[in-house]
């Protein structure tokens, strides 16, 4: 399967970047795709593809369009059809709170068909909490990702003057996973950038990315991939994924507005 990003710059504020999807020249070609902090809303132009997610696989089909939650595990596309074409954008997860009122931790790790989900109204009070409960979670994603996932979330919650639990209700809101999994996700993005640097060992990416040690980091790895770093790094991730990722870091500790 081929991938490719680009942004264009009419984009909103919750888009993160858009792309498209393609079958290769060998349709029996997976793409792995690692968690990176966001969702996606992909619309299936022609042809099937199959995604599996922890082991669990599900077939999407032409004129589908479909809501993917925040992943906490890598996924894989594979095209069923050779003329397999979709077009999708990868959306800050607030959206799904922001648009369906549904907590965005209800889809993790999960789908949806845009066209099931409920269409709720929005009490007013909804509006008038909203902009200071979203400014706190994004002073909060902010500050993890400044510190590449490697902040104490109790000192960062004592900065922004707010318990963790209210914290983590705001976040399992528009975020889809706790602050603590929020910076584990960060840490493991910015440990696929140190890794795929040539100039690196996994020792010293374990240590630059703030692990106790090599098997700390591998089985952190493990967690998100279901793969070693020597088996991503010998099968490769698509250079697409790989510029996007660093360009969504750079973005997210500097604005995520």
């Amino acid at each position: 399967m081929k991938i490719t990003f680009w942004k264009s710059p009419d984009q909103r504020q919750h888009t993160r970047a858009s792309f498209a999807l393609s079958a290769s020249s060998d349709k029996n070609v997976h793409t792995l795709v690692v968690p990176d902090g966001t969702v996606g809303i992909l619309r299936v132009l022609e042809g099937q593809f199959s995604r599996t997610s922890k082991g669990k696989t599900t077939t999407f089909k032409k004129g589908d369009l479909i809501l993917f939650g925040q992943k906490t595990h890598a996924v894989e596309y594979l095209p069923s059809t050779e003329n397999f074409k979709a077009v999708g954008v990868k959306l800050l997860p607030e959206i799904i709170y922001r648009k369906y009122l549904v907590n965005a931790k209800e889809l993790t790790d999960e789908y949806a068909l845009v066209k099931d989900l409920p269409k709720r109204p929005r009490p007013q009070r909804v509006w008038q909490d909203e902009k200071s409960n979203r400014a706190l979670v994004k002073s909060m994603q902010q500050a993890i990702v400044h510190a590449r996932g490697m902040a104490r979330i109790d000192s960062l919650c004592k900065d922004l003057n707010v318990s963790y639990k209210r914290m983590e209700r705001l976040f399992a809101r528009y975020v889809g996973l706790s602050p603590k999994q929020y910076a584990r996700l960060i840490r493991f993005n910015y440990s696929i950038l140190e890794a795929m640097d040539p100039e690196n060992n996994l020792t010293d990416t374990a240590y630059q990315c703030g692990y106790c040690d090599q098997n700390h980091f591998i089985k952190e790895f493990k967690n998100f991939t279901s793969c070693t770093p020597s088996q991503i790094l010998s099968h490769g991730l698509d250079h697409e994924l790989l510029a996007y990722l660093k360009n969504r870091l750079h973005a997210a500790s500097s604005s995520d507005r």
